[in-house]
């Protein structure tokens, strides 16, 4: 009876398949548009460093297309005594095809309140669907999450960096 039970137990084993893991578009922060220092609120300059950070994210195929599903922290750091105030920010998504071509981006806002010397923060959720892309292709693809700035400004922060 052991033996049978075995022998049921193997083929159980091997009849089942593994599943195939997802393989998602690679996620990422922009680089030099990670962090923006000082932050400006309501018409005057704020001693604070915001940044784009704790990213994550999943992705999942269905007879549409890609679905992303993923969340990045918006945290504000203040270098010194804030009075009570409420810092907008805009925020870039940006997806890239197969040829490292941008094909959608959309610019998304965040409020966050902030006072005294402690951080503030908010985890903001982004999905998104990509119609008639498959899972061959879709980890071809890209996203890219960063701070929506003046090009400007973005050069300046980029030659600060030392890019």
């Amino acid at each position: 009876m052991l033996v049978v039970a075995l022998g049921y137990l193997l083929v159980a084993c091997a009849s089942t398949p593994e599943p195939t893991p997802v393989r998602c578009p690679k996620v990422a922060v922009v680089y030099g548009l990670d962090t923006v220092t000082p932050v400006e609120a309501n018409g005057e300059t704020l001693p604070l460093e915001a940044r784009l950070e704790g990213l994550r994210g999943s992705c999942g195929y269905d007879d549409t297309g890609l679905e992303l599903d993923y969340s990045v922290d918006v945290v504000l750091v203040p270098a010194g005594p804030i009075d009570p105030t409420t810092v907008t920010l805009p925020y870039f998504v940006a997806v890239t095809d197969l040829g490292g071509r941008v094909i959608d981006k959309r610019v998304f806002t965040v409020r966050i309140p902030v006072e005294g010397t402690r951080p503030a923060g908010s985890r903001e959720r982004i999905g998104q669907m990509l119609e008639g892309v498959g899972p061959r292709e879709g980890p071809g693809y890209r996203v890219l999450i960063g701070f929506e700035l003046p090009r400007e400004r973005a050069i300046e922060q980029w030659r600060r960096r030392g890019i």
